[in-house]
């Protein structure tokens, strides 16, 4: 890429991290700054996984607005294929593409607010390659070397030696039900609105062992590979990312993410973690679970139906006046992880942020339910063929009436990002 083309991707990017960082709750950035551990942890070398979209960029931004994070690597990956221009300089995939800004535009920021910061490029996945029958065939790779080198780097800087570790990544390779159950078909909706059917993967043992390599076993494989480097120790903290109301309530979904490939991966990443607090207690520091509700992004966009349920979710959240999005749910997380609320020294202990979701679960259920029931007996007047094709935005809205927000176009106009960073263009949040 030469300089001209990177300076106007860093462009595009920086405004939408100075839209994010504006959305999040000064107070709460400030109480952040104050709580028990923020002293020691602002002098700590910080590794964030997942850091160009979602929870992952949230969370960095606020712990860098909050002044927690002062040195840190960050690593995003992006499957290469998606970050390619069309002949006209059009992106294949604008959402990847602004994933990529995002994450140049991150080192920017943070050096402009004097945060010793560097982003890489680069496939932290430590997954095995494997036969058709799922077996393994090729032992996993090491540890990433750049990022390594990267954060040895940052590390030798910091005043205090222990890693922070936030792992944020989704990267689901096979979406199917477990084996012995068919694929699902269920409706959801695209990035403009419209109604339209989705279905999951038929099982294959390759396809949903790699996405438990992926999104579940990667975890504990990398706590390891930060043991054997010796980056681990009491004054550690580290933090996975689950949605609980999918991986481990099979109410909504069930098929899609709770019993199916997603949510199986979840579990097992929470089960890793609860083990390895029992074998070593706090000598390699503390290592949350943290359970979130459903939010919308664009990780959440891509799973069959759950567009759909995170919407509907929404609206049931909002009309109780518990619904919190990223801006707040990053903040809440810091605030719980860097906090004395929550109870390191048990090793079953979890950072609970999803447990509005879980008390009106029945409700957004029923949502769920009628908003099938209407989309089916819709489809049902149509031709095999129309029923192949979205269902246009005014009368998905009519179908929809009621069940989600009455401005849900709106809200999904945060996936069209302004990839040209120019000043006339509208500024869309990230996904």
């Amino acid at each position: 890429m030469d300089l001209e083309n990177k300076q106007q991707n860093i462009a595009a990017g920086m405004k939408r991290l100075e839209a994010l960082s504006a959305s999040f709750d000064r107070q709460s950035l400030d109480a952040i700054a104050n709580l028990q551990h923020s002293a020691r942890v602002r002098e700590q070398p910080w590794l964030l996984a997942g850091v160009s979209d979602g929870m992952g960029l949230h969370t960095t931004l606020a712990a860098i607005d909050a002044g927690v994070l002062q040195y840190g690597v960050g690593v995003y990956y992006e499957p290469e294929a998606l970050l390619k221009l069309d002949d006209d300089g059009t992106p294949v995939s604008p959402v990847h593409y602004a994933r990529y800004q995002n994450a140049l535009a991150l080192e920017e920021y943070a050096k402009q607010r004097g945060v010793e910061f560097e982003v890489l490029f680069a496939d932290i996945m430590m997954a095995p390659r494997r036969g058709l029958k799922g077996d393994v065939k090729e032992a996993a790779p090491a540890f990433p070397s750049k990022v390594k080198a990267a954060f040895e780097r940052v590390r030798a800087q910091a005043p205090r030696k222990a890693a922070v570790f936030i792992d944020s990544v989704a990267f689901g390779k096979w979406i199917s039900p477990r084996e012995g159950k068919e694929p699902i078909e269920v409706p959801t909706i695209d990035f403009e609105g419209r109604v339209i059917s989705t279905r999951t993967k038929s099982y294959h043992p390759r396809g949903y062992q790699e996405t438990l390599d992926t999104m579940g076993r990667n975890h504990a494989k990398l706590l390891q590979a930060m043991v054997s480097f010796d980056w681990l120790e009491p004054a550690s903290l580290t933090a996975f990312f689950t949605w609980a109301g999918g991986s481990q309530n099979v109410d909504a979904l069930e098929g899609v993410y709770g019993r199916g490939a997603l949510g199986d991966a979840k579990i097992i990443a929470e089960r890793d973690v609860t083990a390895f607090r029992l074998s070593h207690g706090l000598t390699y520091g503390a290592h949350a679970i943290v359970r979130l509700p459903a939010f919308l992004s664009a990780a959440l966009m891509a799973i069959p139906g759950a567009g759909l349920f995170g919407m509907l979710s929404r609206k049931v959240l909002s009309e109780h006046g518990v619904y919190w999005d990223m801006p707040e749910l990053s903040t809440m997380m810091l605030d719980k992880l860097f906090g004395p609320a929550w109870v390191r020294e048990n090793p079953i202990s979890q950072i609970e942020l999803d447990t509005a979701e879980i008390l009106h679960m029945d409700e957004i259920s029923n949502a769920v339910e009628e908003a099938h029931a209407r989309i089916a007996d819709y489809r049902a007047t149509q031709s095999e063929e129309e029923k192949k094709k979205p269902i246009p935005v005014a009368k998905s809205r009519e179908l929809l009436e009621g069940l989600v927000p009455a401005d849900y176009t709106d809200i999904l106009e945060r996936f069209q990002p302004d990839l040209s960073g120019s000043d006339s263009a509208k500024t869309a949040t990230p996904a």
